[in-house]
């Protein structure tokens, strides 16, 4: 490509795609790369496909903002183009009296962010709702939903598109010289390389935006944070679906617990946990299986042995080391 792109997105998950798709429908001359054959391999589909309310997050705070925001954005977008997804809300539970205090700044927090509908119910208000799940409070959350995140990339990737944005694939960012105009060295499948030029460039690679970053000349290493490997393993459910709700613990410094997720088909999974690895591996060991049992029991205790088995994980990027508390979003520039 000999012209100058107005901007080019490295990483196709369903941020990259979004960037890509609203910088082309307004209008800007813009291209989204990506190393995978397809869009949203990464940290985009290998996750619980949850639809945040705003709940967990300080006021004000980018997390905040863009999750209700976002949200309110998400459902909409879904219902115009008919993207499945499911406002199932869910239920935070206190399965000891001590826990009770901790739901109540959950819900003040909440409100604070401008998440509404947000209720303390007690044990037998719960069972009415959720008669399989045992606990001493809950907060409901009826803004929480699910969606279909493969169907709504692939809107994401047609909408940027037919908008005129170039999505190439199967193509890895090999570096860039800085300037006025990025330099980019774009791969290829057959083991070539080609040049594109760009007045700006969008870092969305998720798991490998600190490489790219380093790949960038010119950009400061002061600006280029940390990267730690949260991994979340998953178990599946066998047999119908125990609750109509997502079901989640009262939350874990760093981490929301081991909760229940009940996707688009009515199929249950229970996870994630948390382990800090240094190298991207999605084995699922079984033998946590106990330690799954051990989490799920305090609010499922019909949870049987034999319907637990081994699913799938997803791997998030952090940019806060372990035991540390959880950080705001970063978005730098230069």
């Amino acid at each position: 490509m000999t012209d100058t792109l107005d901007t080019l997105v490295v990483g196709l998950g369903v941020v990259g795609l979004s960037i890509t798709r609203e910088l082309a429908m307004r209008g800007y001359h813009v291209a989204g790369i990506d190393s995978a054959s397809r869009v949203g391999t990464g940290v985009s589909s290998r996750n619980s496909e949850v639809i945040h309310s705003g709940i967990y997050y300080p006021q004000n705070s980018l997390k905040a903002r863009f999750c209700v925001r976002g949200r309110e954005l998400l459902y909409a977008y879904c219902k115009k183009h008919e993207i499945p997804f499911l406002q199932t809300g869910k239920l935070v539970v206190a399965v000891a009296s001590s826990q009770e205090t901790q739901l109540e700044k959950l819900r003040l927090c909440g409100v604070a962010n401008g998440v509404s509908g947000l209720e303390i119910l007690s044990s037998e208000q719960v069972a009415k709702l959720e008669p399989q799940v045992k606990c001493c409070s809950a907060l409901l959350v009826p803004q929480t939903g699910v969606v279909d995140s493969h169907s709504l990339m692939v809107r994401l990737q047609i909408e940027a598109e037919s908008s005129g944005a170039l999505i190439a694939l199967q193509s890895p960012f090999l570096g860039s010289a800085g300037g006025p105009v990025f330099v980019a060295r774009v791969g290829h499948p057959d083991g070539s390389s080609s040049k594109l030029l760009a007045r700006s460039l969008v870092n969305a690679a998720g798991l490998g935006a600190q490489r790219v970053a380093g790949l960038i000349e010119g950009l400061p290493s002061s600006q280029i944070p940390e990267r730690y490997l949260a991994k979340g393993s998953y178990f599946s459910y066998q047999g119908p679906s125990p609750f109509s709700r997502l079901v989640y613990p009262v939350p874990e410094r760093g981490a929301l617990g081991i909760h229940s997720v009940v996707d688009l088909a009515g199929r249950v999974r229970f996870g994630p946990d948390i382990e800090y690895i240094t190298e991207e591996n999605y084995e699922v060991n079984p033998s946590k299986k106990s330690v799954f049992l051990e989490s799920v029991r305090k609010y499922f205790p019909a949870v049987r042995e034999d319907a637990l088995s081994p699913d799938f994980s997803g791997i998030r990027p952090k940019i806060h080391s372990p035991g540390t508390d959880t950080v705001d979003f970063r978005i730098e520039g230069v």
